[in-house]
């Protein structure tokens, strides 16, 4: 997870002074306050959920996991840790099943992931909840897995779904259809179909400018992963320029840059 100590520590702020606030408020006070906030981070924890999808990241010419803390997820985590988990929608506990496995993936606790993946993926299909933003979620974040495991036929079934059903309910110029289209070219890429994996990243980009903007992390991961890209065909000097240029801005820019490898 990426965000910045100062971020953090205005939101830990933040928390102290609603906490302090709730302490000298009267009970009843006490517990429609709480409720509220609850609600508030509920309301708004959907919509980050929109657009809460891992981006495949090419190190070493190799993919990694990447995920991204979003403006306003940790105050609206805090408020939403306030809910109770009795009075939680079935789609709010499928998303916290699947924040689970997220968080073990990023704790490299694979195994424990993929079976939290598969837990959450069985319990949505289970309760009928195959169009829940989080059913997308899911099936977009395990194909990064697979993909990063380098097990690419899961990988391909996982991302074709994924980019299928994100064009389906949130539309191309998503952030979720241009994470799955970054995830498709990765897989390309790893097969050695690059001239199909540069098409995707093209596609993917223009999205990401117009979502997220020349600083977003979004952007400069899919604008680092095309250099990658060209690094692999031999293409060095397109590379490089990509490497210099406004596509890696966004806080992650590969350095040492030399004509036969880009680490």
């Amino acid at each position: 997870m990426l965000i910045s100590l100062s971020a953090y520590i205005y939101s830990v702020k933040n928390c102290l002074l609603i906490l302090l606030l709730l302490a000298q408020l009267p009970a009843f006070a006490q517990d429609w306050l709480t409720q509220a906030l609850a609600e508030t981070g509920s309301t708004q924890k959907a919509k980050l959920d929109s657009i809460d999808f891992q981006f495949a990241m090419s190190v070493n010419e190799n993919s990694s996991f990447l995920d991204i803390q979003q403006k306003g997820e940790s105050w609206t985590k805090g408020f939403y840790a306030m809910k109770a988990k009795t009075q939680r929608t079935l789609s709010e506990v499928a998303s916290d099943t699947l924040n689970w496995a997220v968080d073990y993936y990023n704790a490299r606790w694979y195994k424990i992931a993929e079976l939290s993946f598969l837990t959450a993926k069985g319990f949505m299909e289970t309760n009928n909840m195959i169009n829940d933003i989080s059913y997308i979620r899911c099936i977009s974040n395990m194909a990064v897995m697979y993909l990063v495991q380098g097990r690419t036929l899961e990988a391909d079934q996982y991302i074709t779904y994924a980019l299928n059903e994100s064009e389906k309910y949130l539309g191309r110029q998503s952030i979720a259809y241009a994470a799955n289209l970054n995830s498709k070219a990765k897989l390309h890429q790893l097969l050695g179909q690059y001239n199909e994996a540069e098409q995707l990243f093209d596609q993917a980009l223009p999205i990401l400018l117009s979502t997220v903007g020349e600083s977003g992390m979004q952007y400069a991961i899919v604008g680092n992963n095309k250099a990658m890209l060209y690094q692999a065909m031999g293409r060095y000097e397109e590379a490089i320029a990509l490497l210099k240029g406004d596509c890696c801005v966004g806080g992650f820019k590969q350095k040492n840059v030399t004509r036969k490898k880009i680490i």
